[in-house]
């Protein structure tokens, strides 16, 4: 297959005046994993038209050039918050070059997403990012970042982090008491157990639907009983959740 040619005619019609022909040549791009198409597809990180801009982001993922890693740092702050996503996506696909880079822009304050940098972050899987994080978890000012580190250290199961996220059932933002909870539940730590019964009482339907989710994902038998009281509860999304939780338990 003449994929030399096919790189150099998908890179032009990244300039093309309609906007889907330029996000196809964008998709393209990105499954002929050729490093010509990094600085092309960087520049259309900025195309007027956000599917360009989403699929720039996600075929610069999956060519996965460290080029890319500060251009993609750039597109977390996206006007439109699914561009910020799936550069964060791709971000976690770069791998270890991004890191550095995300722990640096996570800090800036005048970085107005750096939620998304604390969810790539977690996406990456790197323990360097835990400490980091723990700051962001504290931020005063912002619930989305509070949100962003909680769910990042979820996912990095870092069992440091299990006070913090304890003290965030405070927290003035609904989101990031269930975003805790969640986060209480991935990381597996029987700390969290006390706790997570209590908020089965929450007057908040969300934050118990995730207690009980997250008391399930532990395993711990002291939730039985409180969980049992639970499958009377006025909201069905978190009888559901109960009985899922009981069945796990059940099961380990």
């Amino acid at each position: 297959m003449p994929t030399d040619r096919i790189v150099k005619k998908m890179i032009a019609l990244l300039d093309d005046s309609h906007a889907t022909v330029r996000e196809k040549a964008a998709l393209s791009l990105g499954a002929l994993f050729d490093s010509r198409a990094v600085e092309p597809l960087v520049r259309h990180l900025k195309d007027p038209d956000i599917f360009v801009r989403r699929q720039a982001a996600e075929s610069l993922g999956i060519i996965g050039d460290r080029r890319a890693v500060e251009p993609l740092i750039g597109a977390l702050s996206d006007p439109e918050e699914s561009v910020g996503r799936i550069a964060a996506a791709s971000l976690a696909k770069i791998g270890a070059p991004a890191v550095t880079p995300l722990i640096a822009a996570l800090a800036d304050r005048d970085q107005p997403m750096r939620w998304a940098c604390a969810e790539a972050l977690g996406q990456l899987g790197d323990q360097r990012a835990v400490g980091p994080l723990l700051t962001a978890l504290d931020d005063p000012q912002s619930h989305e970042l509070r949100r962003g580190a909680a769910s990042a250290l979820g996912m990095l199961h870092a069992d440091t982090a299990v006070e913090s996220l304890i003290e965030r059932r405070d927290d003035p933002d609904k989101l990031v008491r269930v975003t805790a909870a969640r986060a209480l539940g991935q990381i597996g730590d029987p700390r969290a157990v006390d706790w997570l019964i209590e908020d089965l009482a929450e007057p908040e339907a969300t934050l118990r639907l995730q207690a009980a989710r997250a008391l399930g994902s532990l395993g711990d038998k002291r939730a039985v009983d409180p969980l049992l009281g639970l499958v009377g509860d006025a909201d069905p999304y978190v009888r559901a959740a109960a009985a899922e939780a009981l069945h796990m338990l059940a099961a380990s």
